[in-house]
């Protein structure tokens, strides 16, 4: 089948997708790179920075797990949003595949997570205008309008009480997959995404999420690179979650906001692909002329310079960070 031949079908009150292609290349993106070769990386990891609170006490189980969590609050009931079933040769990889759904209600989401079989790169959910197609295209990693994006491992996002993502009727869902199969048999799988759902009455603000990072930069042959981007916010926001994203050639990554003029680590450890996870923070309140800095060390062990991209054999650098209030923008802000 035509991976941007796209059908679906709706269970009310959720929706259900037949999987797709992910993105095409990140188009928009604030700030320059600056590579600097030979670079070493930081060794450890650290906490976050005084002045921010610590993880939420009722972090919630991985998809799949029967473990409950010990908490005097009723557990979240966790249901589907979309789904969709994949397979690929031997070999083969797919970044580009796409679903798109309608919206008949309004949807408020109080945590989100994905269900990630083996052969997932990343995954993402955005929100686009409904012109009464169920064709899609494969939007852009970090395009207009995203409001969810994970990577391999389990990467949930518990959004904090009072705020939520709006999925509204009327609008139409887009569910994109980056799928590969490495091994030497044929490969399938079944992708979801997951929400818990929050009444209406129960939302004072609503949130989304921002990338900051490069969209251009090389990595040369057989070095260790560190690059570094830093850009400015636009806006007044409060981060709750922090996403690093990379792919295969990356082994370290450290996120500082400046506030206020004071520097804060929030994120400095190794790099994993295989097990890529969303960081509470804060929740932290972040101000119009306050920066991000993000900086990714990688390990270019081939013959050839290694780019900006989203196949298996490119590499990203982004600190992609949730907040509220949403502002409908999804680039960090201006380069500095």
């Amino acid at each position: 089948m035509n991976p941007l031949q796209c059908r679906a079908s709706l269970r009310a009150p959720y929706l259900r997708v037949l999987l797709i292609p992910i993105a095409a290349l990140f188009t928009i993106g604030c700030g320059a790179s600056s590579p600097t070769t030979d670079a070493t990386p930081t060794p450890g990891a650290t906490t976050p920075p005084t002045g921010t609170m610590p993880p939420p006490s009722d972090t919630m189980p991985p998809p799949g797990s029967t473990t409950t969590p010990p908490t005097d609050k009723p557990q979240p009931q966790w249901t589907e949003l979309v789904s969709g079933d994949w397979s690929l040769a031997v070999g083969a990889e797919n970044p580009r595949w796409c679903q798109k759904y309608p919206l008949t209600e309004d949807i408020y989401v109080s945590a989100i997570r994905p269900v990630h079989p083996p052969g997932t790169h990343h995954t993402t959910l955005t929100l686009v205008d409904d012109n009464g197609s169920t064709s899609c295209s494969a939007g852009a990693f970090g395009g207009g309008g995203m409001i969810f994006a994970a990577g391999v491992g389990n990467a949930q996002i518990q959004i904090p009480e009072g705020v939520a993502m709006k999925l509204p009727a009327g609008k139409a869902l887009v569910l994109n997959l980056h799928v590969y199969n490495p091994t030497s048999q044929p490969l399938s799988g079944t992708s979801k995404i997951e929400i818990v759902r929050t009444k209406a009455e129960n939302v004072k603000q609503l949130a989304d999420l921002m990338f900051a990072g490069p969209t251009q930069f090389s990595i040369p042959a057989q070095t260790q690179t560190t690059i570094q981007n830093t850009c400015k916010l636009s806006d007044n926001q409060t981060a709750f979650a922090l996403f690093p994203h990379m792919h295969q050639f990356g082994k370290h990554m450290k996120t500082s906001f400046t506030v206020g003029g004071t520097e804060m680590v929030i994120h400095d450890a190794d790099y994993d692909f295989e097990e890529q996870v969303q960081l509470p923070i804060g929740p932290l309140e972040l101000h119009q002329g306050d920066t991000i800095k993000t900086e990714c060390t990688y390990e270019n062990t081939t013959g050839k310079p290694v780019t900006f991209g989203e196949s298996s054999d490119t590499e990203m650098c982004f600190s992609i960070v949730y907040r509220f209030p949403a502002t409908g923008r999804i680039a960090c802000g201006t380069s500095q």
